[in-house]
């Protein structure tokens, strides 16, 4: 049907604000989703609320629960309210009538100037009326949106309601997003802290664990400096030059043209210095030589400390003795300086062994052992001086190691056995006793006399195990033998470094019931030497349990009266050459005549007998005699003989 143009034109305004209406619901929406920052959509509302609405002012308030307050965060319009804060209990009746009314309320009157009251409104004009619409979440209740007519009364028509209802909803979606945003800058930080913290300790730990493998790797590589060099004077050891011995024979191997030599010396005379003069002095002259030594060789030599004053010389390069020997005498030449310690002029010299690479070398061992064979022998040729190992050596070192095989398997079988030598009165012959002497029934070689085996049962340590074997031998034969008869057993000096000799020796006798009154010990003074107080003690451990001490070989060493009453010595026994000098015809007879005098009267003085060793002729006997001596042995008398031999003589 037709309409009229009044109608039509409300018509088009109609559509126009609704138009309108919609396209500020657009753009707000719009603007809250879209733009970078999310308190922007506040300019818009500042925009579209004032010009659409045609309010003078806004304002939104927003409760803080925690601070139990109100602040007024944005403001805009003609007359844009102050930020400004409040206490909560000024809006407790306005949200009261949210709670009852809804979205939306209409503000004139007292119940604006309730609304307003606290607020500064300085230079602005007095407001008259206002529209108030609440900002929910899913808490509830946060804030409102109010605008102020103070010139102008606000419609409050339907569409503008919708549009103040719609705008509250968007700064509330303002408001979270904004909220959501920093929270999202606070976890930022927060992460970015942990990162940061966590990379600077990671850092540190790091850090911690580098220096942890730099010290480790530090204190590794000081363990295997310090296992491979000697502590005092920081040469290589005794296994690190065996290491690179090894690789010199490898090398000889694969090329016999890779040549070297091996040079073995020790100082003379340095256990004298170092027994006399204290371990201090010793150590200073240890070190002093390691630098002789060292300045005598080449860079590529190897210096070696093999321990006590012993050192070893790795000459790569070396093909003949004479080159060995330009060495050797350049080192023998570097102590003909005395060396100075602590205030000490001190002398001493080097004896050299040389050994030169051969293909019937295959281990490092066998260098070093030759080496030291032929430094012994310049020992024994005068010291100061070198030799080189050769095939006069190499037969004496074979021998030796058979001999030192044969000993170890002789230990145990019964091969030691004692040879008996009589000791007799002088007056009529009559046997006192017996000294049992070591042999070895060797199977292929027949009785071996000491000096033929026990040096050599020494350095590998097997003769105090030949002692014991013999001496329960002894203990067992001396329950045949007469009772008016003892035995004496002798005592090496090695034994005395025993701090259990006393028990072991009284507990074996014990064991094999053995009158301790037929059994005598023999020592030599070098037993009391070595460390004269454990000397004293043991003595006087064994005397006590019955066991008496001979001091063998008296006369040769460094006896005197100023140690001797120390120890309870209860017979003194001449050395055997004294007693042959008594019958010689030249000047020594009245040499050994005045010191067999002197022990004879030293023995007086202190109570003790003494004995002759070594009687091979009636003169001598009788010398002795006359000069008041009244015991001794010797081959007049007989010589050494098995239990047997001595059993039947004593039956005749």
């Amino acid at each position: 049907m037709a309409t009229d143009p009044q109608t039509q034109a409300l018509q088009a305004r109609s559509n126009a604000e609704a138009l309108a209406m919609l396209q500020s619901w657009l753009s707000l929406a719009e603007a809250t989703a879209t733009s970078q920052h999310p308190l922007d959509v506040f300019g818009l509302l500042d925009r579209r609320i004032t010009e659409g609405m045609g309010c003078d002012g806004w304002a939104v308030a927003l409760f803080n629960a925690a601070r139990d307050d109100v602040s007024f965060p944005h403001s805009g319009g003609t007359d844009a309210l102050k930020a400004q804060r409040l206490t909560r209990a000024l809006t407790k009746q306005l949200v009261s009538r949210f709670a009852i009314r809804g979205h939306y309320l209409a503000l004139r009157g007292e119940d604006l100037y309730e609304m307003t009251q606290g607020l500064d409104l300085s230079g602005l004009p007095l407001a008259t009326n206002a529209l108030v619409a609440g900002l929910r979440d899913e808490n509830g209740l946060i804030g409102i949106a109010a605008l102020f007519g103070f010139n102008t009364e606000l419609a409050s028509k339907t569409q503008d309601l919708m549009l103040l209802r719609f705008a509250a909803h968007q700064m509330v979606l303002a408001l979270a997003r904004r909220r959501a945003q920093d929270s999202i800058k606070l976890v930022s930080a927060e992460l970015e802290r942990r990162v940061s913290e966590r990379t600077r300790e990671l850092g540190e730990t790091n850090n911690e664990l580098r220096r942890q493998m730099q010290e480790r790797e530090r204190i590794e590589e000081k363990l295997k400096y310090d296992a491979l060099h000697d502590a005092l004077t920081g040469l290589p050891n005794r296994v690190l030059i065996l290491d690179r011995l090894e690789q010199s024979l490898a090398r000889y191997r694969r090329d016999n043209s890779q040549s070297f030599a091996v040079l073995y010396l020790d100082l003379d005379r340095f256990k004298v210095i170092n027994d006399s003069m204290g371990h201090a002095i010793g150590d200073a002259l240890l070190i002093e030589a390691s630098r002789r030594i060292s300045r005598g060789v080449r860079e590529v030599d190897t210096v070696a400390r093999m321990g006590g004053d012993e050192f070893a010389v790795l000459l790569p390069g070396v093909y003949t003795a004479s080159d060995a020997a330009v060495v050797a005498n350049r080192l023998i030449a570097a102590f003909a300086q005395p060396v100075y310690a602590e205030g000490k002029e001190l002398f001493t010299s080097t004896s050299v062994g040389i050994a030169l690479s051969h293909p019937r070398y295959r281990k490092p061992d066998e260098l070093l052992r030759d080496a030291d064979a032929a430094m012994y022998r310049a020992k024994s040729r005068g010291r100061k001086r070198f030799e080189v190992f050769d095939e006069t050596l190499l037969e004496q070192a074979m021998k030796l190691l058979d001999l030192e095989n044969e000993l170890r398997r002789a230990v145990g079988k019964n091969e030691f056995v004692p040879f008996y030598q009589p000791i007799v009165d002088l007056r009529d012959g009559g046997k006192l006793g017996y000294e049992a002497l070591l042999r070895w029934k060797h199977p292929q070689r027949g009785f071996l006399a000491p000096h033929e085996f026990l040096s050599v049962a020494e350095e590998v340590g097997l003769a105090e195990a030949i002692d014991m074997e013999l001496y329960e031998i002894v203990f067992e034969d001396l329950k045949r033998m007469p009772e008016e008869c003892y035995v004496s057993i002798n005592l090496s000096p090695r034994h005395f470094r025993d701090p259990q000799l006393a028990n072991k020796l009284l507990t074996l006798v014990a064991q094999h019931e053995v009158p301790t009154d037929r059994l005598r010990l023999e020592i030599t003074e070098g037993s009391l030497l070595h460390d004269p107080a454990r000397a004293r003690v043991m003595l006087e451990e064994l005397r006590d349990g019955g066991l008496v001490a001979l001091l063998d070989d008296f006369g040769t060493g460094y006896s005197s009266l100023s140690y001797l009453h120390q120890f309870p010595i209860h017979a003194l026994k001449i050395d055997r050459s004294f007693v042959n000098g008594l019958t010689q015809t030249d000047t020594d007879s009245g040499g050994s005549q005045a010191v067999v005098e002197a022990v004879l009267s030293l023995a007086q003085s202190l109570g003790v007998e003494v004995i002759a060793e070594g009687i091979e002729s009636e003169g001598q006997r009788d010398a002795l005699l006359a000069l008041g001596c009244t015991q001794g042995q010797g081959f007049l008398y007989a010589k050494p003989r098995p239990i047997d031999q001595v059993l039947a003589q004593s039956l005749l």
